[in-house]
């Protein structure tokens, strides 16, 4: 009967380790994704920044702050807001990933 016991706890045990090791590639899926995001903003980021700096080098005339450049500095702010976010996010995930590993990586499995 213990013996019973043993192998059904060890097979939860096997249905729960499968759970958890979808759910960690899952999540470093997740994590390559917001890698992929942040560069792509940060990529953007660097656009906007080029574009208004080629428009502040402007001078006599040709140097105006239009909408354009109103709307060019509040898409660089937008933009590391959102880069600021992403960071976060991908902090976070590191972290959740590496309490989710531990398990995984213990030999009590």
């Amino acid at each position: 009967q213990r013996l019973d016991h043993v192998k059904n706890w060890k097979g939860e045990l096997e249905v729960k380790r499968t759970e958890l090791a979808k759910e960690i590639d899952a999540t470093e899926t997740y994590l390559v994704r917001l890698e992929k995001s942040l560069q792509s903003l940060q990529d953007n980021l660097h656009i906007a920044q080029t574009t208004l700096a080629n428009r502040e080098k402007r001078y006599d005339i040709d140097l105006v702050h239009d909408d354009v450049q109103k709307d060019l500095i509040m898409e660089i702010s937008a933009i590391q807001g959102a880069i600021a976010l992403l960071t976060r996010t991908i902090e976070q995930t590191k972290e959740q990933l590496s309490i989710t590993n531990a398990p995984m990586n213990s030999n009590n499995y």
